[in-house]
């Protein structure tokens, strides 16, 4: 007993050491953490853009029914009838690969039914007084102005039914790529105003997502019999395109956004020297210079668009996604020319003037 009375109070001073060291380290933690960083801020707004297009396509359904008191003689006569309307649209012009089979059916014919009594109990009966052969077919159409003609001839050669008519734009992708473009000025408009009624300019892109839809009208029609030259008028389509983008807000002066839609970066960000390398190489090779005589002018980081690259060519669809890259100026002769460029390792270099490649 007399020995843990002595130990006692050994272990009690060396707890209680072990506890100011631990209270010590655990405020010089908290010391080292450091100042709060202040939390990002940003402004999200939609743009929304539309372009009219019209059609340049027609999909029409056409059936051949028939019916015959013998399953196979009503499918006999509809495969006779079918093949007439197939044979006769080829002669029209319309090729192989654009007449397509959507379904064949073979359906008995029921007579009415006429309710028996038996007993207290209601029954029904059926008779199967024949059968019923469809084919249907499904042919695109490229001459629109040829399509009611189309049409009546397909009927006159056989086909009793005409299910409907489906327009549509063949290409929409180019029509859809300038409704981006106009809800991205729509956005970036209602961003710059925002932006300027805070005090703040817009830094650098942080997110974007995008909805792209499109208007498939149709016309529809019935014919049991041929009509002379049909009047169809395909109208236009709306393709409409939305974005939702989420842009950095900076102090006044920090970033700055270009009228282009491209987002400039802050100083700190370098051109690196190979890229003003391979633009002077590129300039000298075009004008057969010596390097020497190429001087940059400037040389600053960009956030383009889109992968054109802040030079969208006529005719051209280019990816809808934001593209890091450089804005390269030299000057060589007295005159000064501007090139764009995109980041390592698949460097792309267009040489941009007044808004063309080269």
């Amino acid at each position: 007993m007399q020995f843990k009375t002595k130990r006692t109070p050994l272990l009690v001073a060396l707890m209680l050491v072990g506890l100011l060291a631990w209270s010590f380290a655990g405020s010089a933690m908290a010391q080292d953490n450091g100042p709060t960083e202040t939390p990002t801020r940003t402004i999200t707004v939609s743009g929304q853009g539309e372009v009219q297009a019209r059609p340049d396509t027609a999909f029409v359904s056409l059936s051949v029914v028939t019916e015959a008191d013998e399953a196979a003689t009503a499918l006999d006569q509809n495969s006779q009838q079918i093949q007439s309307v197939l044979d006769t649209l080829t002669e029209t012009g319309i090729a192989d690969e654009d007449i397509e089979t959507q379904s064949v059916r073979l359906d008995p014919v029921f007579a009415q039914p006429s309710p028996q009594e038996s007993g207290t109990t209601m029954q029904t009966t059926q008779e199967i007084t024949g059968y019923r052969a469809i084919n249907m077919i499904q042919v695109r159409v490229t001459d629109l102005a040829n399509l009611g003609s189309t049409i009546d001839t397909a009927v006159s050669a056989g086909a009793n039914q005409v299910q409907g008519i489906r327009f549509e734009v063949s290409n929409p992708s180019e029509r859809l790529s300038e409704a981006r473009m106009a809800a991205w000025q729509d956005a970036q408009n209602k961003a710059q105003q925002l932006a300027d009624l805070a005090g703040a300019s817009l830094g650098q892109v942080m997110e974007i997502r995008s909805t792209d839809q499109g208007a498939f009208p149709f016309a529809q029609a019935e014919f049991t019999e041929a009509a002379a030259a049909v009047p169809i008028r395909p109208g236009a389509q709306t393709l409409s395109a939305s974005l939702q983008v989420t842009w950095q807000l900076t102090s006044a002066g920090e970033g700055r956004g270009t009228e282009d839609g491209e987002t400039t970066m802050p100083p700190s960000e370098m051109v690196p020297d190979d890229i003003v390398q391979q633009v002077t190489a590129q300039l000298t090779n075009q004008l057969g210079l010596d390097p020497a005589a190429v001087a940059v002018v400037s040389a600053e980081s960009v956030e383009w668009p889109d992968a054109s690259l802040g030079c969208p060519q006529p005719g051209q669809v280019y990816a809808q996604m934001l593209t890091p890259g450089y804005r390269v100026v030299v000057e060589a002769q007295g005159e000064q020319y501007e090139f764009h460029t995109s980041t390592p390792p698949d460097t792309q270099i267009v040489r941009c003037e007044n808004g063309s490649t080269e």
